[in-house]
C-alpha cells in the first residue's frame, strides 16, 4: 500500500479551468460551494439575519490516494496408484496418472478521498451589524470546523447593504 497525498489550492485549480483537471476542479469547487452554504445556514443566517452577510470561503483541499495491490497463485498436483491385478506377486504395480494446474491473479485497487483542509474565510456584512454579533460569529465559525478554520483566518468586511423593498 503506497499512500500520496496532493495538496490543491482551490483557487489554482478552478483558475485552470475544465481543461486542467475537470472532474476534480468540479469536485473542489463543489466542496468549497457546499460549505459555504453551510456557514451561510448554520451561523451566518441564524445569528445575524437571512441577508445581512454573505460568505467567502478559500479551502486547501487535500486529494488522498491508497493504493493496494494483491496477487494470489497455486500450484496443484494428484497421483493415483492403482492396483494390477497382472501382476504375478500379488503386489501393487506403480501406474500413475499426473495432473498438475497453476492459477494465478492479481488485483490491484486504487482508493481516493478528497477533504476539506485549511480554510480562509471572508464575511461580507451589513455596516449596521454590532461587533458583539461578530465577535460571536467568529467564534461559532471557529467551532463549527476545529482544526480547518481558525479565528485568525476569518475577516470581516463591513459594507452597506441595501434594504428589500417592501
Amino acid at each position: 500500500m503506497k499512500p500520496y497525498a496532493l495538496i490543491i489550492f482551490s483557487a489554482a485549480v478552478l483558475a485552470a479551468g475544465p481543461a486542467a483537471g475537470g472532474g476534480l476542479a468540479e469536485a473542489v469547487r463543489a466542496m468549497t460551494a457546499g460549505t459555504e452554504a453551510r456557514i451561510q445556514e448554520r451561523v451566518l443566517d441564524p445569528m445575524l439575519g437571512r441577508g445581512a452577510a454573505h460568505a467567502f470561503l478559500e479551502m486547501k483541499a487535500e486529494l488522498a490516494s491508497a493504493e493496494t495491490e494483491e496477487s494470489r497463485s497455486g500450484y496443484g498436483e494428484a497421483r493415483t496408484r492403482l492396483p494390477d491385478a497382472a501382476n504375478e506377486e500379488g503386489g501393487l504395480k506403480e501406474q500413475s496418472q499426473l495432473a498438475r494446474q497453476n492459477k494465478a491473479s492479481a488485483e490491484k485497487k486504487t482508493v481516493l478521498g478528497l477533504a476539506p483542509g485549511a480554510m480562509k474565510l471572508r464575511v461580507l456584512h451589513d455596516a449596521s451589524v454590532p461587533q458583539e454579533k461578530l465577535k460571536a460569529v467568529r467564534e461559532a465559525l471557529a467551532a463549527l470546523f476545529p482544526g480547518k478554520l481558525r479565528a485568525e483566518d476569518i475577516t470581516f468586511v463591513p459594507a452597506i447593504f441595501a434594504r428589500p423593498l417592501q
